[in-house]
């Protein structure tokens, strides 16, 4: 029995190359929004993930998965002092993914790997900011801390 992956966000950069890199393998499935990858064992799905219904609609498409590949953060070089609690909120809404989680946990429960990976680069990680004067920290930061608080 194939493996059958979804990755959330993969319009361009690591999401993309992940899907590329994953249709590679013959045992891998792998549904992603890139309509011009062919692949026949690649199912498109387009959802916009600050939107319960698009996640929703989006998970009801996926029966069954193994792994469940979450890289859709947003994140530009704001800084707190400056940015807009709204602003501060879509980080929020965007980046810490538990609608998504909900949504495909179904899917993730009828098949036995059960995988959640969430990626989350060095802004997520309180240890390695302490100090640091690289990489967007500041909103993009503090959403990515909670997102691995989330997976924790």
């Amino acid at each position: 029995m194939s493996s059958i992956v979804a990755v959330i966000g993969t319009s361009r950069g690591i999401g993309l190359e992940l899907v590329k890199e994953l249709s590679l393998s013959a045992n891998t499935r792998t549904p992603s929004p890139e309509s011009h990858l062919k692949d026949d064992d690649i199912k498109m799905i387009a959802l916009d993930m600050t939107d319960d219904a698009s996640v929703i609609a989006a998970a009801m498409n996926v029966r069954e998965l193994d792994t469940l590949i979450i890289n859709a953060p947003i994140g530009n070089d704001d800084h707190l002092q400056s940015l807009s609690s709204l602003d501060f909120i879509s980080y929020l809404n965007t980046n810490v993914v538990g609608r998504v989680i909900r949504a495909f946990l179904p899917a993730l429960l009828v098949r036995n790997t059960r995988q959640i990976v969430i990626t989350s680069p060095e802004a997520g990680s309180h240890q390695l900011q302490i100090g640091s004067t690289f990489g967007l920290v500041g909103p993009f930061g503090a959403s990515k801390v909670a997102v691995n608080m989330l997976a924790v």
